[in-house]
């Protein structure tokens, strides 16, 4: 075979490697679509009391596994433990919060191009706000917790 024929075949098998790649991150963009508001509403108060109690009990085990793959890999109990500290420092308790009140979304939920399900609002409490910014993937046939963020400012 020829040398020339060779590196046509390799760069043909290059870009269509590359093609199916961009078309294979399009259909799971796609294939995910956003949750109805229920379903939004239920994952974030989901995700806050399971983070609140993670906070309470100083044992973040459970967050964790209930935690999407690559936040799982990413992440230690040890590590959410120490990331958290300030909560449970101050002895922050957002439980009765979550569960009494309703959540203002400050934006509507969307989805980025690489398939995170973004969800931001706030418990309009007084004199604090808590707010949140929660990312989600679809880790094992559900959206799970990629990313927590909660401020009481």
């Amino acid at each position: 075979m020829n040398h020339k024929l060779m590196s046509s075949k390799a760069m043909l098998s290059g870009i269509m490697i590359a093609a199916l790649s961009v078309m294979l991150s399009c259909a799971s963009a796609i294939a995910a679509k956003i949750p109805d508001a229920e379903e939004q509403e239920f994952l974030v108060k989901a995700t806050l009391m399971t983070f609140n109690d993670a906070n309470v009990t100083g044992l973040y085990d459970v967050l964790l596994a209930k935690s999407a793959a690559p936040f799982r890999d990413q992440f230690t109990a040890e590590k959410l433990s120490a990331a958290f500290k300030d909560f449970r420092d101050k002895h922050m308790n957002i439980g009765r919060i979550v569960e009494g009140m309703e959540i203002t979304f400050t934006v509507p939920g969307e989805i980025n191009d690489d398939g995170v399900l973004l969800l931001r609002g706030t418990f309009p409490t007084e004199p604090r706000t808590l707010s949140f910014v929660l990312k989600f993937l679809r880790s094992e046939g559900e959206w799970k917790p990629l990313g927590i963020k909660v401020d009481n400012q």
